[in-house]
């Protein structure tokens, strides 16, 4: 996640409660984008920490198709205040899709965060990339890029895809991606074997 690559960047909040890291000097950024998502009728706005989800809903009855996205670790919040965690990722769910909601909110906040589609339901808003958590790792870890493959299904994955020296696409990305990602894949572990006995890694 690019977020690793951005953890030095951290800090706690004013009031110096522990375990409450955010990015630094954006308590206001957060609250500002919490309240213009929510602004929004179509969408909830979700907070991703180290290893729960924190959801401000407006709507209960989304709470079960969010929970079989994302799992079990999902608690319910009414301010972001309540969350202990480091938040490394703010979302918004969209319904019925993101075509709408994704324009407006990028016009807002395009040129202060990345602002990607993450799925039909889903628009993630973020300091980092996948882009920049992939070179950070390979930089740390003394990889080339261009020894890298790195598998994507949607917008979200194409810093990253456009950094590695292997990017493949799966076959159930957008048709868009599909058309600017010449490998395709079905089954990454079978993917990756191929690679291996080829020697193109």
């Amino acid at each position: 996640h690019g977020w690793l690559a951005l953890k030095e960047y951290l800090k706690l909040w004013p009031d110096g409660r522990p375990g409450m890291l955010i990015f630094e000097d954006c308590k206001r950024l957060i609250r500002d984008l919490a309240a213009d998502i929510q602004a929004r009728p179509e969408c909830e706005i979700l907070f991703s920490g180290l290893s729960t989800s924190y959801l401000m809903l407006k709507d209960p009855e989304v709470l079960p198709q969010i929970r079989s996205y994302l799992g079990s670790r999902v608690v319910t919040i009414r301010q972001v205040e309540e969350i202990c965690d480091e938040i490394v990722q703010i979302s918004a769910y969209c319904r019925p899709d993101t075509e709408t909601a994704h324009s407006a909110l990028s016009a807002l906040w395009g040129r202060r965060l990345n602002v990607v589609v993450a799925g039909r339901n889903w628009i993630d808003f973020s300091l980092a990339s996948k882009g920049l958590g992939l070179e950070v790792l390979c930089g740390r870890l003394g990889i080339p890029l261009e020894q890298v493959m790195a598998f994507g299904d949607n917008f979200n994955d194409v810093p990253m895809l456009d950094l590695a020296g292997h990017p493949v696409i799966m076959e159930g990305a957008p048709e868009e991606l599909r058309a600017r990602y010449s490998v395709r894949c079905r089954d990454v572990a079978q993917t990756l074997l191929s690679a291996l006995e080829a020697g193109t890694l």
